[in-house]
């Protein structure tokens, strides 16, 4: 309960420090993210088969409908009316960090389900090695960085500095983070690397 409540802790920090943490990551002017669209093809590309019609919209009950308006709009959308417009709803807040950490969340969860063999999402073969050793965390990590690393580098690509990973490495070697038990371990380092703002931003 102590570990949950450190990682729940860390997750609303980043809600409440998330404007600061996007400028930082996008640098001059104002951070955005980069869409319900381009987010859900990130996941596809590496968490899921090739060819998945996975949509993150199932998480909330909605299918993205690329002319009509729905929640999915406020995370971002180039929808507009008319041929040509902006991008629009891309800046965080409140209320578009909660969706996203909803679907988030959900994603996580089901990935954790990898570890018990009841997995409903079509995984790739490449994330499921990378997840497959923490279904047995914090036990039997003989290549503890290798294997960090690795998982790491599958979900968020090179979309971050080193310096970010180090962070998240930090805690999965700690003390706090041993008391986690295999899928429940591998539902938050999901969470965890998805909600980082590399991974969400517009760059």
């Amino acid at each position: 309960m102590k570990t949950k409540t450190i990682l729940l802790f860390a997750l609303v920090s980043l809600f409440l420090d998330f404007r600061f943490s996007a400028a930082q990551a996008a640098g001059p002017g104002a951070a955005e993210f980069r869409g319900y669209m381009k987010v859900n093809d990130l996941v596809r590309e590496r968490l899921l088969e090739r060819g998945s019609d996975f949509e993150l919209s199932q998480y909330l009950g909605q299918s993205y409908d690329p002319f009509g308006t729905n929640l999915l709009d406020l995370l971002g959308t180039h929808k507009s009316g008319f041929a040509g417009g902006r991008f629009r709803n891309g800046t965080p807040n409140s209320l578009n960090m909660l969706i996203w950490h909803m679907l988030f969340s959900k994603l996580a969860t089901d990935v954790s389900l990898l570890c018990t063999g009841e997995a409903v999402l079509p995984f790739s073969v490449g994330f499921r090695k990378a997840a497959a050793p923490f279904c047995e965390f914090p036990f039997r990590m003989a290549n503890w960085d290798d294997q960090l690393f690795t998982l790491w580098l599958t979900v968020m690509n090179f979309d971050a500095p080193l310096t970010e990973y180090q962070e998240w490495r930090k805690f999965w070697i700690s003390p706090q983070a041993s008391a986690l038990r295999g899928p429940e371990a591998l539902e938050w380092m999901v969470l965890s690397i998805v909600n980082n703002p590399y991974f969400l931003l517009r760059l």
